[in-house]
């Protein structure tokens, strides 16, 4: 079986969220601090392609690549460096158009705070904070969060179907008016180019608004299935089922700690985790060996399966590249004649393979063929345990 890796640039994608600071009229303040209401508000749909407003080697993201119970852990640090950064785990709301996560937050006083973050926070994963020791400040400064963070982010599984992302950066926006306080990116004319690596923003009054970059910590897998024509004129396949796990044997990893040092970048606008050097960098180790209590579900769906059709179907995985080296793809799946008879059910194809050596942010890209060898001489039973052949 031969195999074909492709490998891409580092691609980042761009988020917009709104961020809204209301105080809660419904409970009583039990302290001086006052009591805010963060929201986030993911817009990034409706971006538009043509206004170039987002950096290079970015793109949207689409609402739909996201888990509708997705939620995100952030954190508002001070420019006070000794002060702990506030931290706030936002979940999804449904009450406004625009799908958007809240979370309550406690801040000392309205003023320039720095937003970092990941998401999807999952049960089991935790992060923490601290000041980028590995970054030099300018001459004449302190070192700060101003100059960017370091997060280690915990018990994340080696083979996920989650896109774990960290904030790379950050834009503060005042609405025009209340009743659209979060339009796109677009509509809003926010130019973002200039923002990678910046983490700023203004909490002033009740109501603050800010678009996000954010840049992958995984490396990904794309798998693009596909049915031989021919094959197709005869037989069905709908898939219900694909699951991958690692093919490493014994020495298995379940789960990686991401440490992740986010630096601050001025005039060279340059990828914040992703341009060399210690002070900006993403580094996925080992943290526990064994089986996952469950493999990655890639897709799994047996009332509306994937029909294979000779135009390839996309399904994609994330992985710890460098904790894990061989993968195995089983799939599931019926097979139908012409005439949309069911001729064998559940099915089973195994492909292991060993993907190139990949960083965070790139991707190889597997085709995956249903074609049986030598078709036009199978007896009609053969015809019923098709090879999946990945290219």
């Amino acid at each position: 079986m031969t195999r074909r890796y492709h490998r891409m640039k580092d691609m980042a994608l761009a988020v917009m969220l709104g961020a809204m600071m209301a105080a809660c009229s419904d409970e009583p303040v039990q302290d001086v601090q006052p009591n805010h209401e963060l929201c986030l508000a993911l817009g990034a749909q409706q971006f538009a392609p043509v206004t170039r407003t987002l950096p290079e080697g970015f793109e949207t993201y689409e609402q739909t690549q996201l888990p509708t119970d997705v939620q995100i852990l952030g954190f508002l640090a001070s420019t006070n460096s000794a002060a702990e950064p506030v931290q706030g785990l936002f979940s999804p709301s449904t009450t406004t158009g625009l799908p958007r996560w809240t979370s309550r937050i406690k801040i000392d006083e309205d003023g320039e705070y720095y937003f970092y973050g990941f998401m999807p926070k999952r049960v089991g994963n935790n992060a923490s904070i601290s000041l980028n020791t590995s970054l030099t400040p300018p001459s004449g400064e302190t070192l700060s969060y101003k100059h960017g963070a370091s997060l280690i982010i915990d018990g994340l599984s080696a083979i996920s179907t989650d896109d774990v992302c960290v904030i790379v950066g950050v834009k503060g926006y005042t609405p025009a008016n209340t009743t659209d306080p979060l339009p796109s990116i677009s509509d809003a004319q926010v130019d973002m180019t200039d923002r990678l690596g910046k983490f700023d923003i203004n909490i002033v009054g009740d109501v603050t608004n800010a678009y996000l970059l954010v840049d992958h910590v995984y490396s990904r897998l794309l798998f693009k299935l596909k049915i031989d024509d021919r094959y197709s004129r005869l037989r069905t396949i709908k898939v219900k089922r694909m699951t991958l796990v690692s093919g490493d044997g014994t020495d298995l990893v379940k789960t990686v700690s991401a440490l992740v040092n986010i630096g601050f970048t001025d005039a060279d606008n340059l990828n914040p985790v992703a341009n060399g050097g210690e002070g900006r960098k993403i580094t996925l180790t080992t943290q526990a060996y064994g089986q996952p209590d469950t493999p990655a579900m890639l897709y799994d769906n047996e009332t509306d399966p994937l029909v294979l059709t000779t135009t390839a179907k996309e399904v994609q995985a994330f992985f710890a590249s460098s904790s894990v080296r061989r993968l195995i793809l089983e799939t599931t799946y019926d097979v139908y004649d012409s005439k949309g008879n069911l001729i064998r059910e559940n099915q089973t194809a195994q492909n292991t393979f060993t993907p190139p050596a990949l960083v965070s942010g790139q991707q190889s890209v597997y085709t995956i063929t249903v074609d049986p060898t030598y078709l036009y001489v199978l007896s009609d039973p053969d015809l019923d345990s098709p090879t999946f052949t990945m290219q």
